[in-house]
């Protein structure tokens, strides 16, 4: 479904960042998201759903966007965090 996914699944937040909104017990959560280029999604951020902090977890994950677009080569299959400063 791409960025056609219907509310209440996903929605689009700002900047090309959207959102998944799965229920996961009795928490709401949110796990947002971009579309990279060559088709692929990155995950940004996790967070519990609420109404007093959304505002600033948004901010969150546009930045994060930023950073990854900004700060990381050409995604590749698979991605593993090595120690600082090591390629991964």
């Amino acid at each position: 479904m791409g960025t056609r996914t219907p509310m209440p699944f996903a929605r689009p937040l700002r900047d090309g960042v959207f959102e998944l909104r799965p229920t996961l017990g009795a928490h709401d959560t949110r796990i947002t998201y971009w579309f990279a280029p060559g088709r692929r999604i990155v995950l940004l951020t996790v967070f519990h759903k609420t109404q007093m902090r959304e505002a600033a977890q948004v901010a969150r994950a546009v930045a994060a966007r930023k950073v990854c677009e900004g700060e990381h080569g050409p995604a590749h299959e698979t991605y593993s965090r090595g120690k600082e400063g090591e390629a991964s």
